[in-house]
């Protein structure tokens, strides 16, 4: 495994580059580098976050910032398709997935395998990756941890709520949590990134930030909407409870934007 923190983007004889490594370390983060240090590009990269179901809060931040083809991991024929095509395909692999167990297909390719990690904690990838990249230190035990998903389609949140959710939910309230972020927008239009990390220095500020998506000025959301927790002992029915709470009804919906509609208007 060699050490690639500070390499220079290069050609690779596979298109595609596998990255894993413990919840939280910055693996997203770091594709977004690979993909921004590539552009201008004649063709978009892809990326699949394996293991995540549904979940698309990575996805959804990559998209944001980068031209990028978004493929479900079910998805396996457009996948072939991209590769035989040539396009560099960036498979995110979640901490809690088995390297050991990929499909067939990935173990016969000459893939590029990345763990991003901090280095005492990247021994679990030492023997199966090609490149290390150092990351962020995580608390999050990678055999043990309790991971929990709140999907909320089509929700939107009222935002003073979910201030008094999310810092309930990080300080502790519900379970310990070593990790979560969100993707939830609110009744102002905006959508917000919720990032969490235990092992950071402690920063209200970074944890909430807008992403650069248009303002949500009338209807509900089309994408995903949602909460991911990883810790210890989270208390999943008072989670939703919580969750459900904090979002608005359509009446409350339709007032809010009415509101929102009319200052745009007037601005």
């Amino acid at each position: 495994m060699t050490d690639a923190s500070s390499r220079s983007v290069a050609p690779q004889s596979s298109p595609i580059t596998l990255v894993t490594g413990p919840g939280g370390s910055g693996k997203t983060t770091w594709i977004l580098q690979e993909l921004q240090a590539q552009q201008p590009s004649p063709q978009p990269a892809a990326y699949c976050a394996l293991g995540s179901g549904t979940c698309a809060i990575d996805a959804t931040w990559l998209q944001s910032h980068v031209p990028i083809e978004l493929v479900d991991e079910n998805m396996g024929d457009r996948l072939l398709a991209l590769v035989l095509e040539g396009v560099p395909v960036y498979l995110e692999l979640g901490f809690y997935l088995d390297v050991g167990l990929m499909p067939p297909l990935l173990n016969e390719l000459d893939c590029r395998r990345v763990v991003v990690a901090a280095l005492a904690q990247a021994a679990p990838w030492q023997n199966w990756a090609t490149e290390w990249v150092s990351g962020r230190a995580s608390r999050v035990d990678c055999a043990n941890a309790d991971l929990w998903r709140g999907n909320l389609p089509g929700q939107v949140l009222d935002a003073s709520s979910l201030d008094t959710a999310w810092l309930e939910i990080v300080s502790g309230a519900y379970g310990r949590v070593d990790r979560a972020k969100g993707l939830l927008p609110i009744a102002e239009g905006q959508t917000l990134l919720l990032n969490y990390m235990a092992s950071d220095p402690p920063s209200v500020e970074g944890m909430v930030t807008e992403l650069p998506l248009p303002l949500l000025t009338e209807g509900r959301p089309t994408g995903y909407v949602g909460l991911e927790l990883v810790g210890e002992a989270l208390d999943r029915p008072a989670l939703v409870q919580l969750l459900r709470d904090c979002c608005l009804s359509d009446a409350e919906l339709a007032s809010a934007q009415s509101q929102l509609r009319s200052q745009l208007a007037t601005s």
